[in-house]
């Protein structure tokens, strides 16, 4: 811990390479969130507590928003979980 103490006195910018590193990290989290996983649909309707057939006719009614990705239907699990907390058709 001492020898710590004597590193970032005799070298400052090692400490504001660290502040300004971590802001600019921070910064860009923020702005570019991790990108979101996709839930298939069966496994999301599963989760819902509702049919596959129902879960794509409550998609094409515009309640919730679903990718296709290779001819497969996905919802981000951003959505799933909105979905689910907002007690639309959540368990």
């Amino acid at each position: 811990m001492e020898n710590s103490m004597i590193l970032e006195m005799q070298f400052p910018e090692t400490k504001i390479r660290n502040i300004v590193t971590e802001a600019v990290r921070a910064e860009f989290e923020a702005r570019f969130p991790k990108e979101n996983k996709l839930v298939p649909r069966i496994k999301a309707a599963n989760q819902m507590g509702i049919s596959v057939v129902t879960f794509d006719t409550r998609a094409k009614e515009g309640l919730f928003k679903t990718q296709k990705v290779g001819g497969k239907v996905f919802i981000s699990e951003n959505e799933l979980n909105k979905v689910i907390e907002g007690n639309r058709y959540g368990k």
